[in-house]
């Protein structure tokens, strides 16, 4: 979940590769298997969902949620590990309840 300037909620899942070039990984993420399922972006949520509830963190910390030098998006008014969790969560099971085209 992140807030707008107004302070209203939505979700978002924001995929950086901040390599000059590229370095593949965002491209990874999206690959299909011989399925046509995203096996890697499966993966990827359980590992992300995994680390965010395991956090002992109230809010959001640099373990689970906030990006080392990014000023701009670290505030705990916009970040919240319960809504991040949850978020993760819903989209695990989208993922693993849809056909090849989600998967």
């Amino acid at each position: 979940m992140v807030a707008d300037e107004r302070g209203a909620f939505a979700q978002a899942v924001y995929l950086y590769d901040t390599e000059p070039g590229g370095s593949g990984v965002c491209q990874l993420l999206v690959a299909q298997d011989k399925h046509g399922r995203h096996t890697n972006f499966a993966e990827a949520v359980r590992v992300m969902g995994q680390k965010v509830d395991l956090c002992n963190c109230e809010v959001a910390c640099p373990k689970c949620l906030m990006q080392y030098g990014c000023t701009a998006k670290n505030s705990l008014r916009t970040l919240s590990r319960q809504q991040v969790t949850s978020l993760l969560t819903g989209a695990l099971t989208l993922i693993e309840s849809s056909g090849p085209d989600m998967q």
